[in-house]
């Protein structure tokens, strides 16, 4: 979601920077609009266009009918790419300024405090619904523990969290034990979001490949660089209550992640110091780490997957593997390439009670209701049962429901643009 620059963020803008606020407008405003509009919905071919009729990008109102008509009663509210019109947050951009070079951090500080503001009081409305992360100056780990701070005084409940970025001291510095200490303190789960994980490099000649390079690394392992920072920094250990989730970091990662950090704490760096001096590693000022606990224990405590449009391969892996813990499933809502599409008719059934069905119909309904919701209402501190009121009332699938097969989408895929919704052979399948 991204709230109207002019229309809804001018009014938390200090006095003090009106005049580079104007000006930040006039940029914004001739700038192309990134994704299409009413007029683009005509042809069938071309219905995730639709997604961009829905204001519920910046209309809280909308959003909520949008959400009762979906059967979604909570949500983990991002800043990102609306369906229809995308304004930039003012000082720089939707995402960027994880402390980039070149920019007016002054500014951009300001632009994410109006941000949050606004944000504040758009899940003040029906506010057991909605868990809104909140972006503070990362460049500065002390003003971004500041944020923190008020942040969660004004009900905010995450943080979004970029991967690590060159600019910016490493996540296993201590500088940032007092930012980890009022995340952990205020249960403000670190968000990490493959799209917003970071700055493309800066290329002054493109070529060939760049995009789908840079697509794969932030979407992959690249998107999740900040995880052995944490673990082997002793930040989890410091900090039992903190949270880390990766969101939209594509496929069942976790097994294969999970071993290889067993493997190496296990048959390497623990056993440094008992190595023969004549092999042991100079490891610097800093001895090797001990942890209280393997490194797959300490994150199945502090790590988690926000997985929109979990196909049933992956589903049924996750239960198999026995981290469906850590799974909180979502409809990327307004997203084309999510479950929630824009209704052709009042009474369409959603995509998304259909991707449900197909994804969990097999799965056994206490770990299905932990992966669609019970999980992420417990990171992100939402009252379940409040929740569990809410979908009492509104369009949501019963048990009974969810466990009846959707045998056919092949006419969703084709006429919904609902392919990422009925996957059935890898992340992109």
């Amino acid at each position: 979601m991204a709230p109207l620059l002019n229309e809804q963020l001018r009014d938390y803008c200090p006095k003090k920077y009106l005049d580079d606020f104007d000006e930040f407008v006039k940029f914004n405003d001739s700038l192309p609009q990134r994704m299409g509009g009413p007029e683009r919905t005509d042809n069938p071919r071309l219905s995730h266009y639709r997604n961009a009729l829905t204001t519920g990008g910046w209309d809280v109102h909308q959003r909520l009918r949008d959400m009762d008509r979906d059967g979604v009663a909570g949500e983990i509210v991002f800043h990102g790419l609306n369906a229809g019109r995308q304004d930039l947050m003012p000082f720089n951009g939707a995402f960027g300024a994880f402390g980039i070079r070149g920019f007016d951090q002054e500014l951009v500080a300001a632009g994410r405090h109006m941000y949050n503001r606004w944000l504040a009081d758009f899940c003040s409305v029906e506010p057991d619904r909605h868990a809104g992360l909140a972006h503070v100056p990362i460049w500065d780990p002390e003003a971004a523990a500041d944020e923190i701070e008020w942040a969660a005084e004004a009900g905010l409940k995450g943080i979004n969290f970029p991967r690590p970025q060159p600019a910016n001291p490493a996540y296993n510095d201590p500088a940032w034990d007092r930012f980890y200490a009022a995340a952990a303190a205020n249960n403000m789960p670190l968000t990490t979001h493959a799209q917003a994980a970071g700055a493309p490099p800066v290329s002054q000649k493109p070529k060939p490949g760049d995009f789908e390079v840079y697509t794969l690394e932030i979407m992959g392992e690249g998107g999740r660089t900040a995880l052995p920072l944490l673990l082997f920094g002793g930040v989890f250990d410091r900090h039992p209550n903190l949270k880390l989730v990766y969101t939209e970091v594509v496929d069942d990662w976790w097994p294969t992640t999970m071993a290889r950090l067993d493997d190496f704490y296990l048959n390497f760096s623990s056993k440094l110091e008992s190595l023969p001096e004549v092999l042991r590693v100079d490891t610097g000022p800093y001895p090797p780490t001990k942890l209280s606990a393997l490194p797959s224990e300490l994150c199945k405590q502090h790590v988690f997957i926000g997985w929109s449009c979990i196909a049933p391969f992956e589903a049924a892996r996750a239960v198999e593997g026995g981290f469906d813990s850590q799974i909180l499933w979502g409809s990327d809502y307004p997203h084309p390439e999510g479950s929630w599409q824009y209704p052709r008719s009042d009474d369409e059934v959603p995509i998304t009670h259909l991707h449900l069905r197909d994804s969990f119909a097999a799965v056994p309904a206490d770990k299905a209701a932990g992966m669609i919701g019970v999980n992420a209402a417990n990171v992100y501190g939402m009252d379940v049962a409040k929740l569990q009121e809410v979908a009492n009332r509104i369009n949501s699938l019963t048990f009974q429901q969810l466990s009846v097969p959707y045998e056919d989408p092949v006419e969703d895929v084709l006429t919904r643009s609902a392919r990422f919704c009925f996957r059935r052979s890898g992340p992109f399948g």
